[in-house]
């Protein structure tokens, strides 16, 4: 059984590195938008960062921190945003090399606080589609239109009938992972591989929840630094003042009894997500982080098995507040005519999609 749950453990990453590969060679730029390149962090000296000294009375306390940080994150909460990331895996399992995959993508991402969609090409070598081409990548879409979920999978060079469409009615909204995966999650405050809690409700009801004494440099900010120990493992997250208290790097070290997944790492197992040197632009007056370096990590020494994921994502676009009714963006008429369909509870049963 613990034998299984590694190896669960072990795919969640990788499907985690899967979801999170999004890089191409188109660039848009945001329009009227503000960009301030924050330099990568130097590297720190043996005593740890640079420290900054505040006067009593400026200084928050962690939940004004978080309660501004959440403030930011609701003004973003209408967005389309399209982006790009290069992931990279590699790792060990029993003790033997697991072949390195090496991830493109690109996304697209739209909701209006309820309704949500997102829209994914990917290619690039994976454990089980080694050679998938920019110029053949694969398709993959998730939509949830306020009444029914939809899912839709297809590859460029397929003829229509080879596509999968699969249609839930009449269920609630599907839970976090669906649409808040993949490396967009970290820059959005999903930091964790279930993608289900967002950093401010993962903090707010953390076991013990504290700030440093001084704050810290990172770029060319001075950041809070908060640290909280949770049941899903214990953060240390960086707040940006300067940039509408976004998080300017953030870090989740899990260990044995923290929540993974749907359940605890069981003995000896350790978990680490990381984002690091993010870059923020000004979009209709609002700071919106654009652009990071991630890392995750997964070990089992019981088992022999090591999973690194490593990447950058950079969003490419944002748009805050669209016309989406006017856009349309939540109507599925991007899926080709003659797909095959199927509904939920209906498995042997094939509609064709018109």
């Amino acid at each position: 059984m613990q034998g299984k749950r590694a190896g669960r453990a072990l795919g969640a990453l990788m499907l985690a590195a899967f979801l999170g590969g999004i890089c191409s060679q188109i660039v848009v730029s945001v329009a009227g938008g503000k960009q301030v390149e924050a330099a990568a962090p130097a590297a720190a000296p043996a005593a740890g960062p640079t420290e900054v000294r505040a006067t009593a009375e400026d200084v928050p306390t962690p939940q004004d921190v978080l309660a501004r940080y959440k403030a930011n994150q609701d003004l973003l909460s209408r967005s389309i945003t399209k982006s790009e990331t290069h992931t990279q895996f590699e790792g060990m399992d029993k003790g033997k090399q697991v072949t390195a995959s090496d991830l493109y993508s690109l996304t697209e991402r739209g909701t209006d606080g309820d309704r949500v969609y997102v829209q994914m090409k990917r290619w690039g070598s994976t454990l089980k589609k080694p050679n998938v081409s920019e110029e053949n990548p694969t398709f993959a879409s998730w939509l949830w239109d306020g009444k029914r979920f939809v899912n839709n999978t297809s590859l460029a060079s397929n003829p229509p009938e080879r596509d999968i469409v699969i249609i839930e009615e009449g269920q609630k909204k599907p839970p976090g992972p669906t649409f808040n995966g993949g490396r967009e999650a970290g820059l959005n405050g999903y930091l964790d591989e279930t993608w289900d809690v967002r950093v401010d409700a993962a903090l707010s009801g953390a076991r013990s929840l504290k700030m440093r004494e001084k704050q810290e440099r990172v770029g060319e900010s001075d950041c809070y630094v908060l640290e909280a120990s949770t049941e899903r493992g214990d953060f240390t997250v960086w707040i940006d003042p300067s940039h509408g208290y976004n998080m300017a790097q953030a870090e989740v070290h899990k260990r044995e009894g923290d929540i993974y997944g749907r359940g605890p790492l069981r003995r000896g197992m350790t978990n680490l997500n990381s984002i690091r040197n993010v870059r923020f632009e000004e979009v209709d007056g609002v700071w919106v982080p654009m652009e990071c370096d991630f890392r995750g990590e997964l070990r089992d020494p019981g088992r022999g098995m090591v999973a690194i994921a490593t990447g950058h994502h950079r969003r490419t676009q944002v748009v805050l507040n669209p016309d989406f009714d006017a856009l349309g963006s939540f109507a599925p008429d991007y899926i080709r005519e003659g797909a095959t369909v199927f509904y939920s509870g209906m498995p042997n049963v094939r509609y064709r999609w018109e």
